[in-house]
């Protein structure tokens, strides 16, 4: 098997390539997005080694997803996930309060490795700096990997609190934060195609397996919980089945992580990653 390779084009993009010249991903490092879609860099298309691709960037329906990025639904009040903001009493609404990301510069460009510095800032003020890898490997013949591995840092003198609008607004199910994944319309949920599962860092398989609740204590007489994470998407997607030869609506496919707790990120780092 040959090797995986990132090159630097224009416009500080990434491509990432197989021996043979094909590219498995693209990664934008300075987007044009819309300002309330909260700009920040993407991957997209994110490709199989046959050639299929995976992602999809600002589809109809909700164009503030851009294929495979880190978001944060709500950090010390701005929205980094795009789109509109819920609030308990007003509902959905697009309101100016929206994050950006700006790549500040790469740290290392190796060909398998690639680390970037990132300012996260809300209003013009820089609230997080972060340090982003992106490994990519090829597993076999038929599948290969990417790493991403984020260390967020604090840079301001207080405390942000980091919600979503299940655990800050009581909007029930509403979990959705962290690295978000939209998958091209091809890709079908588990009701329309099995071969197309998610697996958890600790060998779990499908979504109600992957997202069950743990039991992590009790505080106060009360069973804490939490959604597992470090999550690999596993797309095991034949060379030629994405042809359209399925009939009917195809539905989009979202991937995100999720998590039940109202965390805050002071003067000290956090880190995650996963595999899509």
């Amino acid at each position: 098997m040959s090797e995986l390779r990132f090159t630097l084009e224009a416009d500080e993009v990434l491509e990432c390539r197989t021996g043979d010249g094909r590219v498995l991903l693209r990664y934008v490092a300075r987007p044009d997005t819309p300002r309330d879609e909260a700009p920040r860099p993407y991957a997209h298309p994110v490709c199989s080694l046959s050639g299929e691709v995976l992602s999809n960037f600002r589809p109809n329906d909700h164009p503030w997803h851009h294929g495979l990025s880190l978001t944060i639904n709500n950090l010390g009040g701005w929205n980094f996930w795009g789109g509109p903001t819920y609030r308990k009493g007003s509902g959905y609404h697009f309101r100016a309060d929206h994050g950006v990301q700006r790549h500040a510069r790469w740290i290392q460009l190796e060909p398998g490795c690639v680390v970037e510095h990132l300012d996260w800032l809300g209003g013009g003020e820089k609230l997080l700096e972060e340090e982003r890898r992106l490994t990519a490997r090829q597993e076999s013949a038929q599948a290969w990997s990417l790493r991403w591995q984020s260390r967020l840092r604090n840079v301001t003198p207080r405390a942000l609190a980091c919600t979503n609008y299940h655990s800050a607004e009581g909007l029930v199910g509403s979990h959705y934060t962290g690295l978000q994944f939209r998958g091209a319309r091809e890709l079908l949920d588990e009701h329309g195609d099995r071969s197309i599962t998610l697996l958890s860092a600790d060998g779990r398989e499908g979504r109600a397996r992957c997202t069950a609740r743990r039991r992590t204590g009790s505080s106060g007489g009360r069973r804490r919980t939490a959604r597992s994470v470090g999550w690999r998407s596993v797309l095991r997607t034949p060379a030629a089945r994405c042809t359209g030869s399925c009939g009917g609506t195809i539905p989009s496919w979202l991937f995100r992580f999720t998590t039940n707790a109202t965390s805050s990120f002071r003067r000290a780092a956090c880190s995650s990653s996963t595999t899509p």
